[in-house]
């Protein structure tokens, strides 16, 4: 009975001394933030790795688990507290992969805890909801690199007059989440530009469409840009489950009202779904079919005389 308590104390120790460690995280993580832009990315990051271990916390049932994540974010204070003391030598990606990464792996590689196959238990749901903010997490920025190379080769990134390029917008979006620390901070910052990158996106599509037809829901203009412009591969239904994402996309996620709060986690997934949504449509056009290459493809077969001399 004496060795049970004993274990329950002890671990109760080890659950408090992680949560001063995290809580230390999370202030250094603040101080790295306010340093400067790029600091502020890296701070973030570390910040929202700290919430995320958080959830975490209750899944770890042993003291040997409790203590190696306690470890790792120890290894990662100390090593932002040098980093900013030598900001001359400052190493960014090391404080948001290296140092970082190592607290990461501390969680994810606890036997039993955040294991993908772990049998169904009053933790899986708990597990399951972790798992989806570490993958949003981890895949936000790959993503959003896929989604900027879809928007470059299908040469998209025109700018129209009076208003930024969907490159642009897309670029503000991120950053706005990236650097953003003061919880105050209004996520239409980002949404905004990102339902703007993707109305911009809509719109040179529809110019693009060789046969031009009155549309006019965002839903049905999704639908009409595919129907012309789509691989041979996608199907019907592709074409309308996309649509109805948009159109959920715009309407609910990306619209919130100036009174509404908005939880950094929400708008985390917003931004995410949306980069998912534009990798998917995007990855859906035949750039072939453009209008503006197929006119390209059709200048190069005829011609003009004072071209052919």
């Amino acid at each position: 009975m004496n060795d049970i308590s004993s274990d329950s104390n002890s671990k109760n120790d080890i659950d408090y001394e992680l949560r001063d460690t995290l809580s230390e995280a999370h202030s250094l993580g603040s101080e790295l933030s306010k340093k400067g832009r790029e600091l502020t990315a890296a701070g973030q990051y570390i910040m929202d790795w700290v919430h995320i271990t958080e959830e975490a916390i209750t899944l770890i049932d042993t003291n040997q688990g409790l203590k190696l994540v306690n470890d790792s974010w120890k290894n990662t204070n100390n090593y932002v507290c040098q980093t900013m003391n030598h900001l001359d030598l400052i190493d960014i990606n090391a404080v948001s992969s290296r140092s970082t990464g190592s607290a990461l792996t501390s969680i994810l590689y606890i036997p039993g805890v955040l294991d993908s196959k772990v049998e169904a238990s009053a933790h899986s749901e708990s597990a399951e909801c972790i798992f989806k903010h570490i993958e949003e997490q981890t895949t936000k920025s790959h993503e959003k690199d896929a989604v900027v190379s879809l928007i470059q080769s299908l040469q998209l990134d025109s700018l129209q007059k009076g208003k930024r390029s969907p490159l642009q917008q897309l670029e503000t979006a991120y950053k706005a989440f990236e650097i953003t620390v003061d919880t105050t901070t209004p996520s239409l910052t980002s949404l905004i530009p990102m339902r703007e990158c993707i109305l911009q996106i809509i719109d040179i599509l529809l110019k693009n469409r060789k046969r031009q037809e009155k549309t006019t829901s965002t839903s049905r203009k999704v639908t009409s840009i595919l129907i012309q412009l789509k691989r041979d591969s996608v199907s019907e239904k592709f074409i309308e489950n996309l649509a109805i994402q948009c159109k959920d996309i715009l309407d609910n996620r990306l619209s919130p009202s100036k009174n509404t709060t908005v939880t950094r986690l929400q708008w985390q997934q917003s931004l995410v779904v949306s980069i998912l949504w534009l990798k998917a449509f995007l990855s859906a056009i035949d750039p072939s079919k453009m209008r503006h290459n197929h006119a390209n493809a059709r200048a190069k077969i005829n011609p003009k005389p004072w071209e052919s001399r």
